[in-house]
C-alpha cells in the first residue's frame, strides 16, 4: 500500500518527489513487512502442531473407548492399532517429560 502511495506521488510531481526521507521511510516499511512474515510462520506452525496434538486425543479417546466396551474380553489390537496406541503412548510421554 505504501509502495503504491510513492508511485503515485512520483507520477504527480515527478521523479524528485521521491525525497531520501521518502526512500528511507519505504525501506523501513519493507523491514517491517519482513518482521510480520517471521510471525504469520510462527503462528502457522503453532497451528500446524495444535492440529497434530488433537489428532493424538483423538486416537487416545478411540482406545479408551475401545478398552471400555471390552472390559469383559480379551483385547486383541491389529498391527495398525498396535503402531496407533505405540506411537500415541510416545508423544503422550514425550510432551509430559520435555
Amino acid at each position: 500500500m505504501y509502495l503504491a502511495t510513492l508511485l503515485y506521488e512520483s507520477a504527480i510531481a515527478g521523479p524528485a518527489a521521491l525525497t531520501t526521507t521518502t526512500a528511507k521511510q519505504f525501506l523501513k516499511s519493507r523491514r517491517d513487512d519482513a518482521g510480520f512474515q517471521d510471525v504469520l510462520d510462527t503462528i502457522e506452525e503453532v497451528v500446524t502442531a495444535a492440529q497434530g496434538l488433537q489428532a493424538v486425543s483423538i486416537t487416545m479417546k478411540e482406545l479408551k473407548d475401545l478398552a471400555n466396551s471390552n472390559r469383559r474380553t480379551t483385547v486383541s489390537l491389529t498391527d495398525v492399532e498396535a503402531a496407533a496406541a505405540k506411537r500415541c503412548f510416545c508423544l503422550y510421554y514425550l510432551q509430559r517429560f520435555v
